[in-house]
C-alpha cells in the first residue's frame, strides 16, 4: 500500500535548489573516471551526489524535512497526555533497517531492494509512528568521560529528586 495524500510524485512539478541543478548540469558533461584518476576526489563527490539527486527526484516521490516537523507537530497536539509527572504523545520516529524489530512485507523488501539497485540512496531508513514520553522535572548532572558517576548540578520541580535516588542506592 503506497500512501499518496502528502507524498510529492516525481510527475509534479519539483523546484530543485539551485545549486543541485548546478551540480545536475556538471554530471552531464564530467568525465568521472578523469576526475577520479587525477585526484579530485571532491568533485566526484559531488557529481556523485547529483546523479543520486537527479535520479532520486526523479523516479521517487519525497516528504520534506518541513512536513515532517509540522506533521510531527500536529500528531503531538491530536495525542498530548499532560499527566502529573510526564507528558506522552505520539510521534513519527525513524529507523535503520539494523534497528527495526519488525518483518516488513515481502512487496516492501523487493521494492527496497530494486531501490538498493539504483545505487542511488546512501542509506534507508523506516517511519513508524511511537507513543514518546517527555519527563517534565528533570535534574542536571555533570559527566566526566571515563567516569560511571554522575555528578548533581541541580534539580527543579518535585517529580524526583536527588535524595530519592542516593536513597535508593542505599538500600
Amino acid at each position: 500500500m503506497e500512501a499518496a495524500v502528502a507524498l510529492r510524485r516525481p510527475d509534479v512539478s519539483v523546484m530543485v535548489p539551485e545549486i543541485i541543478e548546478a551540480e545536475i548540469e556538471q554530471d552531464n558533461v564530467v568525465n568521472i573516471p578523469t576526475l577520479t584518476e587525477l585526484g579530485f576526489g571532491k568533485a566526484v563527490q559531488k557529481v556523485d551526489r547529483a546523479r543520486k539527486l537527479k535520479v532520486a527526484y526523479a523516479k521517487y516521490g519525497f516528504v520534506t524535512e518541513e512536513a515532517i516537523q509540522k506533521f510531527n507537530e500536529k500528531l503531538r497536539k491530536e495525542t498530548l497526555r499532560d499527566e502529573p509527572n510526564a507528558y506522552h504523545f505520539k510521534q513519527l520516529a525513524f529507523f535503520t533497517p539494523q534497528n527495526y524489530g519488525e518483518i516488513p512485507p515481502q512487496f516492501v523488501l523487493e521494492k527496497m531492494k530494486d531501490a538498493a539497485a539504483d545505487n542511488v540512496f546512501d542509506s534507508f531508513e523506516i517511519a513508524k509512528i511511537e507513543w514518546k514520553v517527555e519527563i517534565k522535572d528533570p535534574i542536571l548532572f555533570g559527566r566526566i568521560e571515563g567516569c560511571t558517576d554522575r555528578f548533581f548540578i541541580a534539580q527543579w520541580d518535585d517529580d524526583v529528586s536527588i535524595e530519592d535516588i542516593v536513597l535508593a542506592g542505599l538500600e
